[in-house]
C-alpha cells in the first residue's frame, strides 16, 4: 500500500509535504516555519479548495499587508533608534532654534536667507523625530535669550554674536579665527588649519562646520546644540548629518552625553542645491 505521505530533504533535513486529507491539501506544521504570521499565511493557502478569483484576491491582499507591514515596522524601529540618540543632544521634546537678525534701518530686524533657510531643514529634520520646534531671534547685537525649559539649538557664529566669539576664545583646543577674508578653524592640538573646500585651490563644492553641545559663556548652565558653518552650507550639512544613523551613533557612542566638539565636512551638488553626503572631519573631543 502507498503511503499518503512523502519525505523531502531540505538542506540535509527532513520535512513533511503536503498530505491529501479528506480529499484537500492538508499541512503538517514544520519546525522550519516559526513565524506566527507566515504560519497565518500557510493556513490560509492551503485550506484554499476550490481556487477561486475571491481566494486568489485573499491570499493577495494578506501577502502584501505583510510586507508593506514589515517595511513600514522596519522604518519605524529606525526612526526610534533615530530619535533616542538625538535625545542625548536635544533631551527636551520643545526646541528653540536661535538664528541671527540683523538691524538695516527698517522698521523690523531682517534675517539673511542663508540663515533661514539652514533654519528650515534643521527644522524639518528635528519635526520628523517629534520635537516641537519654535524660531527665535539672535539680536543684532548678539544677545541669545536661552530657555532653561527646552532644548536649544543655535546657529550662529562669532561674527553675529560676541557671546559665541567668546566661546571659541576659550574652547579648548580649536578656534575660530579670521585672518584677512578668509574665515577657518584653527586645530591647537596638531597646529592644522581647517579651511573650508569652496575656499581651497582649487575650489571644491563643500564646506565644514562646527557641531557641538556647549555651554555659552556668561549664559548660566544651560547646554545648546551650537551650528556654526565656515560658510551657510556647512550648517545646512550638519542637519543632513543628523539624519545619518550610522554617523550619529558613531558620535554618540563616543561622547557618551557628556560636553563636545566636532567638525563635520558637507559636499553639495554644483549649483548648491543639494547636500549630497556628510562625514566627521575632526574627531569628537569630549570636555568638561
Amino acid at each position: 500500500m502507498r503511503s499518503n505521505s512523502h519525505q523531502a530533504t531540505v538542506s540535509g533535513h527532513s520535512a513533511e509535504c503536503p498530505a491529501v486529507v479528506q480529499g484537500r491539501i492538508g499541512y503538517r506544521p514544520s519546525p522550519y516555519f516559526t513565524s506566527p504570521l507566515l504560519g497565518a499565511v500557510l493556513d490560509r493557502l492551503v485550506e484554499l479548495h476550490n481556487w477561486a478569483i475571491g481566494d486568489w484576491l485573499a491570499v493577495g491582499s494578506l501577502l502584501i499587508n505583510l510586507v508593506l507591514g514589515t517595511t513600514v515596522a522596519r522604518r519605524k524601529l529606525t526612526q526610534l533608534r533615530r530619535r533616542h540618540r538625538l535625545r542625548f543632544l536635544l533631551p527636551k521634546d520643545e526646541v528653540h532654534l536661535h538664528i541671527p537678525s540683523r538691524d538695516i534701518g527698517r522698521h523690523r530686524h531682517v534675517v539673511a536667507q542663508e540663515d533661514y533657510e539652514a533654519a528650515a531643514v534643521v527644522q524639518q529634520v528635528l519635526a520628523r523625530h517629534g520635537y516641537r520646534v519654535g524660531l527665535r531671534y539672535v539680536s543684532p547685537e548678539g544677545q541669545i535669550d536661552l530657555e532653561p525649559d527646552a532644548s536649544n539649538v543655535v546657529i550662529c557664529g562669532p561674527k553675529n554674536s560676541p557671546v559665541v566669539h567668546e566661546l571659541f576664545q576659550t574652547l579648548p583646543d580649536l578656534r575660530f579665527i579670521k585672518e584677512d577674508a578668509l574665515w577657518f578653524f584653527q586645530d591647537l592640538q596638531t597646529g592644522n588649519r581647517l579651511i573650508s573646500p569652496m575656499d581651497q585651490e582649487p575650489k571644491m563644492d563643500g564646506d565644514l562646520a562646527f557641531l557641538g553641545r556647549v555651554r555659552l559663556p556668561r549664559m548660566g548652565q544651560t547646554p545648546v546644540l551650537l551650528i556654526c558653518g565656515i560658510h551657510a552650507l556647512g550648517s545646512l550639512g550638519i542637519a543632513t548629518f543628523l539624519e545619518s544613523e550610522a554617523q550619529l551613533d558613531h558620535l554618540m557612542t563616543t561622547v557618551e552625553g557628556q560636553p563636545f566638539y566636532t567638525v563635520i565636512r558637507s559636499r553639495h551638488s554644483a549649483n548648491h542645491q543639494r547636500i549630497l553626503e556628510t562625514d566627521i572631519y575632526l574627531n569628537p573631543r569630549v570636555f568638561h
